[in-house]
């Protein structure tokens, strides 16, 4: 590099100077260095920013915007590096891009925004990275990726959003890559949800379904969250629901719990439907049992007394054969009337005691007043005759009262 001269050049123009007092020729400035005023001793370097690439000039040129010079007498400007950026000229350094942003080639004069799906952690990048796998961004300028949500998932690097569980599937955690198959005994009908549900009692379900299946004739199940189903007992039959079964037609069930066993309906027993238990069972008309828990059905003397699985009206006791206090019949057919109180009773005897005297009184009065009947003797010699129908009248006696 050319110093400043001591000496003063004679009518040298800007641009030039003369270092030697004594010499009347100008020298040029250099590249790099320039000379603004007339008659000058010296040239001084471009300052930090700029830059001469030419000689004789009177001032330094500013670098360009997406380059700089960090130092002195400059024939040229450096362009910004990638990820830095110089946004007005005569820059001395370059800017690093801050996090969201990018320079993805040298001298850039502006940054960009990252564009959804990607991100830039760090200042200074130099290109955006795609988000990882269970994250996702969908706006631009991103210094970092979200996670997906509970019931949703993403496989795939660089995604804009994330996908929804689908049905017979769930995911509890956030950033999931993938959602979990629901497990035997469980389902899950709708898209999106953290948690599989357990199958309701009478149905199943095997791994990843969107619904339970019901258990079909026979099967029953009466747990939640199965997997299986079981088979009914002997003569035995499921319910609609398939929760439980039940002893079929013509059956009754010896008990209610998990061990249940099905016996045949003996005569007596009124077993027309199904799901009968011991305590249950209505007798058929015309049969007696002592109590509904018991299980020996007697037939009754009198079919009429026993109905509808109980006595008639007003009857009690073993096969109905009694009337109940208060109550009476003349046979075991008869119905079962209400005993007439004692005052009735009394009363009844009195007046048929009055009667009964009032008849003799007049019986006896008749015959006080009555005349004595002659009856003619008959003669051996009279005439024997047939027996007419005029004998069968009663003879006409006249009293004279």
């Amino acid at each position: 590099m050319e110093s400043a001269n001591s000496a003063s050049a004679k009518s040298c123009s800007s641009g030039t100077y003369s270092a030697d007092s004594g010499s009347s020729a100008c020298s040029p400035c250099l590249q790099g260095y320039y000379q603004e005023s007339n008659d000058a001793t010296s040239c001084p370097p471009c300052e930090r920013g700029k830059f001469n690439a030419a000689t004789r000039q009177p001032a330094c040129q500013p670098c360009a915007p997406g380059q700089y010079a960090p130092g002195t007498n400059h024939t040229a400007c450096v362009l910004c590096a990638t990820g830095s950026i110089a946004k007005v000229g005569g820059q001395s350094v370059c800017s690093n891009c801050t996090d969201g942003f990018f320079a993805g080639a040298p001298g850039q004069s502006q940054c960009t925004k990252c564009l959804p799906g990607t991100y830039a952690a760090v200042n200074g990048t130099e290109t955006c990275t795609p988000c990882p796998v269970g994250r996702y961004f969908d706006f631009i300028g991103a210094s970092e990726c979200r996670e997906c949500e509970v019931g949703k998932f993403q496989d795939a690097l660089g995604q804009q959003s994330c996908k929804p569980c689908v049905g017979g599937t769930a995911t509890d955690r956030n950033g999931s890559v993938t959602c979990t198959a629901c497990e035997a005994g469980k389902y899950q009908i709708q898209s999106g949800q953290t948690l599989c549900v357990p199958c309701a009692a009478g149905k199943f379900s095997l791994t990843q379904q969107s619904e339970c299946s019901l258990c079909g004739e026979g099967l029953f199940q009466p747990e939640p969250g199965q997997s299986v189903c079981s088979t009914c007992p002997t003569a035995s039959i499921s319910t609609v629901e398939r929760k439980v079964c039940e002893c079929g037609i013509g059956y009754f069930a010896t008990s209610t719990d998990k061990t249940m066993q099905c016996a045949q309906c003996t005569d007596g027993m009124d077993c027309p439907r199904p799901g009968l238990v011991a305590g249950n069972i209505p007798s058929q008309n015309g049969w007696w049992r002592a109590s509904n828990e018991s299980a020996i059905f007697l037939q009754c003397l009198q079919s009429a007394n026993c109905v509808n699985g109980g006595c008639a009206a007003n009857r009690v006791g073993p096969l109905c054969a009694v009337c109940d206090d208060g109550y009476q019949a003349a046979t075991q057919a008869s119905e079962c009337t209400p005993c007439p109180s004692r005052n009735t009773s009394i009363a009844n005897t009195i007046g048929f005691s009055i009667l009964l005297v009032a008849a003799m009184c007049v019986v006896f009065y008749v015959m006080w007043r009555a005349e004595p009947i002659v009856v003619p003797k008959a003669s051996p010699y009279s005439t024997v005759r047939a027996f007419t129908a005029e004998d069968r009248s009663p003879p006409n006696f006249t009293y004279n009262l």
